[in-house]
């Protein structure tokens, strides 16, 4: 599997574990405001 493939598929996973629990995808879908900082980036 190459990494686009790998990628996507990670993607739609993620997805699919959030819209499983109707709490947490009602969770996810809320506005955010503020400053979370730097974001880590791994090389």
């Amino acid at each position: 599997m190459d990494a686009t493939v790998q990628e996507v598929v990670a993607g739609w996973r993620a997805t699919a574990r959030i819209k499983a629990e109707p709490a947490d995808y009602a969770k996810a879908r809320k506005a955010t405001s503020g400053d979370f900082g730097r974001a880590h980036v791994p090389v």
